[in-house]
């Protein structure tokens, strides 16, 4: 991906367009737990990169639709994965951190 090599605006550009996709494929869907954790994960990649940017602004908002759409699939039971909900927990660390 264009964010490995590099190049943030090519990278940022991308990730804007899937989460686009995502959040039209969560709205169309909203019990699929799977679009809205692809929605998560869409919302966590633009704040990666608007953190490598230096857009605090931008980066918290993402982390924060990031980790509230996982922390509702978290609460029902629908993020199973060992590895999702670790991430989850180091997303609200993040964000935590920000808020201090």
């Amino acid at each position: 991906m264009s964010r490995a090599a590099g190049d943030l605006a090519a990278a940022r550009s991308y990730y804007e367009k899937r989460l686009a996709i995502s959040q039209k494929l969560a709205d169309a869907d909203p019990y699929s737990a799977e679009k809205q954790r692809d929605l998560g994960v869409s919302h966590f990649r633009l704040s990666d990169v608007e953190q490598q940017i230096g857009n605090e602004a931008a980066k918290h908002e993402h982390l924060t639709a990031g980790v509230a759409a996982w922390g509702k699939l978290a609460a029902e039971g629908k993020l199973p994965s060992p590895t999702d909900r670790a991430s989850l927990e180091r997303r609200r660390r993040q964000l935590h951190e920000l808020a201090d």
